[in-house]
């Protein structure tokens, strides 16, 4: 599988080897894999509008992996700088695009917007479960009086 530029000028991007691991065939690390890149590379890589969604994904979730499996690739928080003032949009998002340390907080956020989506989806998916139980309980209670069920 090839991956393609999303731009007018449509160019190959990165490709599947067969050992089905995601191969860039663009730019600075043209030719390596995604797991050999740098992390600020695949957060770049992560927000590239160039790119297809499913490759930006996959370069998240190298990011994200590399992150929580190999801690030895984290540096101290007091390399990360001042912190911004949290009330301030701007400031927290300045922060994240220019200290490297804030793409670790970044990466992480994204992690757990993507597991409350999935927490949601499943509280939604069991309330209609929950709905549908009442109203079957609600119909057989109904032809209990009614005394069609007998």
């Amino acid at each position: 599988m090839t991956w393609y530029s999303t731009g007018a000028n449509r160019y190959p991007v990165a490709e599947l080897t067969p050992a089905e691991e995601t191969r860039l065939l663009f730019g600075k690390y043209a030719g390596q894999l995604l797991d050999e890149v740098p992390t600020s590379y695949l957060r770049w890589l992560s927000s590239g509008p160039f790119l297809p969604e499913d490759l930006r994904e996959r370069a998240r979730s190298y990011a994200l992996h590399r992150r929580l499996v190999r801690p030895d690739n984290l540096r101290p928080v007091e390399d990360a700088g001042p912190w911004p003032d949290l009330r301030d949009r701007e400031a927290v998002l300045t922060y994240i695009l220019e200290v490297e340390a804030a793409g670790d907080v970044a990466c992480l956020g994204e992690y757990l917007r993507e597991l409350l989506e999935a927490v949601e989806g499943a509280l939604q998916h069991r309330e209609r479960a929950i709905d549908l139980e009442g109203a079957v309980l609600r119909a057989l209670i109904g032809g209990e009086r009614e005394g069609w069920w007998r």
